[in-house]
């Protein structure tokens, strides 16, 4: 982590030269930043520190591994001079990527492990370049011949992606734990996508002369194309890279939400499944440098149709770079909060802090589906902004203090918060909640609420005249409507979108006529 975001939090565009410096000298060293077998309060950023590196230092400290192939000492040096200058404290002093990029194609050798599994021996060789001479070490003598790998960094698409869990250069990890255990050696190597695996699929009706363009779907083993005497094979599996965008026909605009049920998936023959089953997970620990967790984003990226980003922030702060890149990506946040998990409301999201991108661009749709649900969601949100302050003068003075308009709003937050946002997946009402009774559930908690403070204004407005309507009497006179309220989610989506909207609209004009007759009453 560079110095200026650690001290001050700030943000600098040579924080990731810094990252690459400190990754260069584990790689001379072949030891973290703070490895134990240095002396105590030492770091390799302060052991290399200074206007240019010792050579005694770097004869002490570099990695054994180098001496033992003959390495180059004068291109080492060069080297670890380069990688000081990115760890240098001020963020001015590090070179740019441009200068770095150059160095390095000057003077890096590359290492490539190479690691043949056998049953009677493993055997292990280094190969390195130095200046294009290419040199080898190892303890059989064989014959190798030596190919530069011209593809980008790409990604493995194809039938097995979905379900499993990849790193950032989608390595499965599951594949991983079986055959190495959960903390993998360094240097694993497994394949992306299981080959030997058959899929289930019915491919569609192409012949010979028909027409095909980029982005049309095809299903089959193999595909032959020929033109102008030109003929290509595609098969179900194929890579691609990382920053290439996906050629498609035509972009579609992002003006309407992908709605699908929150935990489970209904198959065409009528079986239910989980999410997961539809679902690639990257994943990166938290203390990966900067570029790593940059490679994982772009890595979800490639070939999804819809990404989600979960982001461990270092001390909760939701302005470092892999924060930000990840949400100028996903465009939706969602906060995590641990006290929310501890009191067993699942989803544990934080109501306050997230937040969507796509309010602008999704308004036509919701305005066609519910022409109040914009309205509706905006003074929900109010309520529970509002219920947020007004715990806090309750610690404070007490509950007795609040005004009636107060406790209307805490009774409705409580309504929000307990009935409406908490889930559980383990029931049948509540596995899947289609976006019509959300927004009917939510339509008529805001409607209780509206009508309960228009009661009560209408009444202190009114001075002595008539019966006071207090909250504790709209409870007390109304309590079949206020458990109806409480009973929406309860409500089976099985049932069929038609009986449930009658339900909803019949609890919406009980709590109209429920409300004039309130204040017929206290006339």
């Amino acid at each position: 982590m560079s110095p200026e975001y650690l001290l001050f939090g700030m943000i600098s565009l040579k924080a990731d030269i810094y990252a690459f410096g400190a990754i260069l000298l584990e790689l001379i060293s072949g030891k973290t930043v703070r490895d134990r077998s240095l002396p105590e309060g030492e770091t390799l950023i302060s052991i290399f520190a200074g206007q240019s590196v010792d050579q005694e230092i770097l004869r002490d400290n570099m990695d054994i591994s180098f001496v033992l192939s003959g390495g180059d000492f004068e291109c080492l040096l060069q080297l670890a001079n380069l990688a000081q200058q990115c760890v240098s404290r001020k963020p001015r002093k590090r070179p740019n990527i441009d200068h770095c990029v150059k160095t390095l194609g000057n003077l890096l050798p590359s290492w490539c492990a190479v690691v043949n599994d056998d049953d009677d021996q493993d055997t292990s060789e280094l190969i390195q370049n130095w200046h294009g001479d290419c040199s080898i070490s190892t303890n059989e003598s064989r014959d190798l011949s030596l190919l530069p790998d011209t593809q980008p960094l790409s990604c493995e698409l194809g039938p097995g992606i979905l379900g499993n869990i990849f790193d950032g250069s989608q390595r499965p990890l599951k594949t991983i734990a079986i055959k190495s255990g959960d903390v993998g050696p360094c240097g694993v190597s497994v394949p992306t996508l299981n080959k030997d695996q058959l899929w289930e699929f019915h491919p569609n009706k192409l012949g010979v002369r028909d027409a095909i363009a980029n982005g049309h779907l095809y299903a089959d083993t193999e595909l032959e194309l020929e033109f102008q005497g030109i003929k290509k094979e595609f098969t179900m599996l194929h890579t691609w890279p990382l920053w290439t965008p996906r050629r498609v026909p035509s972009k579609l605009a992002a003006d309407m939400p992908l709605l699908k049920g929150q935990l489970t998936m209904t198959l065409p023959d009528g079986r239910e499944e989980s999410v997961m089953k539809i679902t690639a997970f990257v994943a990166n620990t938290s203390n990966m440098p900067v570029a790593a967790c940059e490679i994982s984003i772009n890595t979800g990226q490639t070939g999804s149709l819809k990404i989600v980003g979960s982001v461990s922030s270092r001390g909760e702060d939701l302005g470092d770079p892999v924060t930000s890149a990840t949400l100028s990506i996903v465009q939706v946040f969602w906060e995590l909060e641990k006290k929310l998990a501890q009191r067993k409301h699942f989803p544990s999201v934080n109501w306050l802090i997230s937040h969507s991108k796509y309010p602008m661009a999704f308004e036509s749709f919701y305005g066609k589906f519910n022409s109040d649900f914009i309205d509706t969601r905006t003074r929900a949100r109010e309520v529970l902004q509002r219920e947020d302050d007004l715990n806090e003068t309750v610690q404070l003075v007490g509950k007795d203090a609040l005004g009636e308009g107060d406790n209307i709003t805490l009774e409705t937050a409580k309504l929000l918060l307990e009935d409406y946002l908490v889930h559980n997946a383990f029931t049948l009402y509540d596995k899947y909640c289609p976006f019509y009774k959300s927004v009917w559930m939510m339509c008529n908690i805001i409607h209780f609420n509206t009508l309960a403070n228009q009661a009560v204004e209408r009444a202190a407005n009114a001075g002595g005249e008539g019966h006071k309507i207090t909250y504790s009497v709209v409870k007390s006179r109304m309590p079949d409507l206020f458990y109806r309220l409480l009973s929406q989610k309860y409500e089976d989506p099985a049932e069929g979108e038609d009986v449930l909207l009658v339900k909803f609209q019949k609890l919406y004009d009980d709590l109209t006529t429920g409300f004039r007759n309130l204040k017929d009453e206290a006339r």
